[in-house]
């Protein structure tokens, strides 16, 4: 390996961006949202998602000025706040973090470390966010708040203090160590090396996108908006993709209780319950469709280029096709499972109203026999 791909990586313009994002709603009325944020004194602007692909259903983004967070001395403690919503009902707080010139690869991937670590800052993020949410009730349908939170973080690395080739960089140890919050005693292996250096994108011979589980290193003399405007896209879906696998294992403990349940021959209140929770299952069912619908449509819509590459491979690395069969498995288990109960309670008031006209007929027959 070449010596000088070794030593620390000195970054002379750069930021990092900390995303942590949380379930507010079912969804989300985009009109009402900017509407009551504007009356709030809010500085907002349209997601750039949807003015690149024309995408549906992608609200706006907060732009809520500069905030202090408790982030190593060797960083800027004052970083901007912006808090974008999806209309699906995903909220997104992100803290952007200047890099200061000369700032060495063992200070960001301490960085790293740091904020992956932080209990501290999903609780400021969460507070950030209730303020806001607050201003903006009536813009939400079925608020909710799930246990479920994603966490994710973007290097921007615009210039390094010396120069190095693209190739170079993908096998230096220095990425390796960033994107696992490693300490500088920790060598990685070749192996290692090679497979977080897989899913590397380059438009130009002077950029280079490196997408992992919890980070993505970026670097780009001249970069954009876009490439995190995606990954936050995916990490949207990863955390709805999870909300709903949440909700039907509920589902189904639910359901199978009501199996397990002591059952008498014939009770009309568990016949009504039955039909009620059918109901949900039903309704349930229809919003987890909806949703895998939009998130498949969501890939097509992208198309076929540099982002799109970048897009598929941050589904690819967050899981997301694993989360969804996970998903869609446990959605036909729920919808089987349901039906069962409904026929055996339409079999139940069947099985009644048979013996009722039995009994009725048997009833008619003695008292013309008694008559007689």
């Amino acid at each position: 390996m070449n010596p000088t791909a070794q030593a620390p990586l000195i970054v002379s313009e750069g930021k990092f961006q900390i995303y942590r994002l949380f379930e507010v709603a079912q969804d989300i009325d985009p009109d009402r949202l900017n509407t009551l944020g504007t009356r709030a004194g809010y500085v907002i602007q349209p997601n750039k998602i949807t003015l690149l692909y024309q995408m549906p259903r992608i609200s706006s983004v907060y732009l809520l000025g500069q905030i202090s967070l408790p982030l190593p001395a060797f960083v800027q403690q004052t970083v901007d706040l912006q808090i974008s919503f999806f209309d699906f009902g995903v909220a997104s707080v992100c803290f952007t973090v200047p890099i200061r010139p000369g700032t060495s690869s063992h200070e960001l991937a301490e960085l790293v470390r740091i904020v992956s670590n932080s209990s501290e800052l999903i609780h400021i993020a969460k507070t950030e966010l209730d303020r806001v949410v607050a201003k903006i009730q009536d813009a939400l349908n079925r608020p909710q708040s799930s246990e479920e939170i994603e966490t994710y973080h973007v290097l921007y690395i615009r210039q390094l203090s010396e120069s190095i080739s693209m190739p170079q960089l993908l096998q230096s140890p220095e990425l390796a160590r960033i994107l696992q919050g490693e300490d500088r005693s920790f060598v990685p292996s070749d192996q290692l090396i090679e497979y977080l250096g897989r899913r590397n994108f380059s438009y130009s011979s002077t950029d280079l996108c490196i997408i992992d589980w919890d980070t993505t290193i970026f670097v780009d003399p001249n970069p954009t908006s876009e490439i995190p405007d995606l990954l936050e896209l995916a990490m949207t879906q990863l955390l709805e993709f999870r909300h709903y696998d949440t909700i039907l294992e509920r589902q189904i403990l639910d359901l199978y209780d009501r199996i397990q349940l002591k059952r008498k021959w014939f009770d009309l209140f568990r016949v009504a319950r039955t039909r009620r929770l059918t109901k949900q299952v039903h309704e349930l069912m229809l919003e987890t469709a909806e949703f895998v619908e939009r998130s498949e449509n969501a890939i097509k819509v992208v198309g076929d280029s540099y982002n799109a590459r970048v897009y598929r491979a941050a589904i690819e690395r967050f899981f997301i096709p694993i989360w969804q069969g996970g998903v869609l498995r446990k959605q036909a288990l729920v919808g089987q499972v349901a039906q069962m109960l409904n026929t055996e309670s339409v079999t139940s008031v069947s099985t009644f109203l048979e013996l009722t006209i039995v009994c009725l007929i048997l009833a008619e027959i003695l008292m013309a026999f008694l008559k007689t």
